[in-house]
């Protein structure tokens, strides 16, 4: 918590101070005058405030410029009217300037007058119960004497030892505030490169979850597909049928006689365990084995052939296979195929 308040403190200064920053004229003195007016900024209120004589001295001290600093501009600046900021452009030896704009002065009655039209600036110089101030109107400027408790605008002036010392805290509190943002960086890139590094290890996780149940559904449906091996009896009508499965192939028999053997396709199907002939049928006759049986239908039984007696559907539930023929529900068509050990154990 305590780091986070310094932080917040070094950016507010570094804020307040580039605000307040001092320019070099280049004057004799080697005094650096401040952009703007005390008080204000150039763009939230231009004209700063305004101070009695007592009140500048009190609150600024050395900081306020003397008649003599202001002489030294007068001789040794170029002075140009400046109409967008409406003032004067006070231009150093070394080409940098400052603008003394035109925040209007104190009348009797202490009311500030004449804002954009005319200006005067405090010195640090009394003259008895007066004091020098500099005063700027349309295209005039200089050094006048006013009674103290007249109100005027402040520019401020520090030493060029001074300024050194400001530029000097200003470059270390630039370094640290480079520092801070330096570790910030890094704080979030190490932050966002550990929040990469978990949700890898999440995904890799996910994907090892995925691949154990995969694996493990494999394992159990093999473990299925293997508890079929072995021969299915029943009865289909009047002929005993036997389906026998062994590995990949199956054969089946009616009443004794083998009527097909080919590759078979064992699969599940959600909850439904499939085994389907692969190879097309055959018989003497034709290219397709036609399978006769009998089916119940309204009131005699009648023979008829299909196809689908040679897909096969397993019932978990009863434990044995079943013939549907799917061409009508009158039809009572269902054929049931019980292993033979099953029937072997009960004996």
């Amino acid at each position: 918590m305590k780091k986070i308040l310094i932080i917040a403190f070094l950016v507010f200064d570094f804020t307040t101070f580039a605000q307040s920053a001092y320019v070099d004229l280049g004057l004799p003195s080697g005094t650096y005058w401040k952009k703007e007016n005390e008080g204000g900024d150039a763009t939230i209120f231009r004209w700063g405030d305004y101070y009695t004589y007592q009140e500048a001295i009190k609150k600024f001290g050395n900081k306020l410029p003397s008649k003599k600093q202001y002489e030294e501009l007068l001789k040794h600046c170029k002075w140009t009217l400046d109409n967008h900021d409406n003032g004067f452009k006070v231009i150093g030896p070394n080409g940098n300037y400052i603008i003394l704009k035109k925040v209007g002065h104190s009348a009797i009655t202490g009311n500030i007058v004449d804002i954009e039209l005319a200006g005067s600036y405090w010195t640090s110089s009394s003259n008895g119960t007066e004091a020098w101030e500099f005063n700027i109107d349309c295209d005039n400027y200089g050094l006048y004497s006013c009674p103290q408790i007249y109100r005027s605008a402040v520019r401020l002036v520090i030493s060029k030892d001074e300024a050194m010392r400001i530029r000097q805290i200003e470059r270390e509190q630039n370094r640290i505030a480079d520092s801070i943002a330096r570790e910030r960086k890094r704080v979030a890139d190490s932050i966002a490169q550990e929040k990469e590094m978990r949700q890898q290890e999440l995904l890799e996780k996910k994907r090892k979850q995925e691949q154990e149940l995969l694996e493990e559904k494999r394992k159990q449906e093999k473990e299925i597909i293997e508890s079929l091996y072995g021969e299915w009896e029943g009865r289909y009508v009047f002929s005993k049928i036997k389906l026998v499965i062994d590995g990949t192939n199956a054969s089946l028999y009616r009443s004794g006689n083998l009527i097909e053997r080919c590759p078979i396709k064992i699969s599940l199907k959600g909850k439904n365990l499939n085994v389907e002939f692969l190879n097309r049928r055959r018989n003497y006759y034709s290219n397709e084995l036609v399978l006769y049986y009998s089916i119940k239908h309204n009131h005699g039984w009648v023979t008829t052939s299909s196809s689908l007696i040679y897909k096969l559907q397993y019932n978990a539930h009863l434990n044995c296979f079943q013939f549907n023929c799917q061409e009508g529900d009158e039809y009572d068509t269902t054929i049931q195929l019980i292993k033979s050990i099953e029937k072997k154990k009960k004996k």
